[in-house]
């Protein structure tokens, strides 16, 4: 069974002598889009980035707060630079993520219309200062207040090792922290949890729901990324296992399935996995 989303509150966030009160609204969302969601080897996919667009502008348009956490800029820069295969050099990805991250940020600029997005480029430096959070906080409130929909990358034309986030999974739990989510949802290239690798194993089975992740959990998963990015299915297990301690109902589901996010919010149909106590 989906476990409904909370209902309205008021969320209020101290640091010092400073507060910021988020609207009160029904529901707060955090959606993280995978590169191999809205990537191939020709660039961005602008049929499925259109597609993601007009369901989460339905959530909007129905009162959903939203988080956008879009990768895929690195992706998109070696399209325009007419390369196929992601370099290992930090120097030549901050490159290409300064190139790329323009034209990502202008599909979503383009598919979210007449809907505003803002763009908001974070590290881990960021989100690791209390001031530096506090700012990030004020600035999300306001543009939430604004109906506006912050779409949210790492700034990887200034990060390096030692300021990244290991993935933009940690990037999309950190702001589900940060502005007291009711839910987070990471769109992958796969349905959800398998009971072995589906792309291997064709006995495989979708996991729909899990309450306590342990050894047995995490033995289901293997180590491998994802094609385009950094973060595989273990980067996700373990994401969802701190916000469960935070108290976030997490959603893995297919990104490249139609409405999928629709099904799970307004119609309470998983077609993933979900981890919630």
């Amino acid at each position: 069974m989906i476990r409904p989303i909370r209902g309205p509150r008021v969320s209020a966030f101290l640091f010092g002598y400073f507060e910021v009160k988020f609207s009160i609204m029904n529901k707060r969302l955090v959606i993280k889009i995978g590169s191999d969601t809205i990537t191939s080897s020709n660039g961005l996919n602008y049929k499925r980035i259109n597609s993601l667009a007009n369901d989460v502008s339905k959530l909007h348009n129905d009162g959903y707060e939203i988080l956008v956490v879009s990768s895929g800029a690195i992706s998109s820069g070696l399209k325009h630079i007419g390369e196929t295969n992601r370099p290992n050099s930090l120097a030549r990805k901050r490159a290409l993520a300064a190139i790329g991250q323009g034209y990502l940020m202008e599909a979503w600029i383009k598919a979210f219309h007449p809907t505003l997005v803002a763009q908001a480029l974070l590290t881990w430096k960021e989100l690791a200062d209390n001031e530096s959070k506090q700012k990030a906080k004020e600035t999300i409130a306001e543009l939430l207040k604004e109906k506006v929909i912050p779409i949210i990358n790492e700034n990887d034309t200034v990060a390096d090792e030692e300021i990244r986030f290991s993935d933009n999974d940690q990037l999309a739990l950190k702001l589900a922290k940060l502005v007291n989510a009711d839910r987070l949802i990471l769109l992958t290239d796969v349905d959800g949890l398998h009971s072995s690798d589906p792309k291997t194993d064709e006995s495989s089975s979708l996991i729909s729901r899990v309450e306590k992740i342990d050894d047995k959990i995490k033995a289901m998963v293997n180590e491998t990324k994802s094609e385009n990015g950094k973060g595989g299915m273990l980067s996700k297990i373990l994401v969802a296992e701190e916000a469960m301690e935070n108290g976030i109902t997490t959603n893995i589901l297919n990104g490249k399935k139609d409405g999928a996010i629709l099904s799970l919010i307004k119609e309470g149909v998983n077609l993933g996995t979900e981890f919630s106590v």
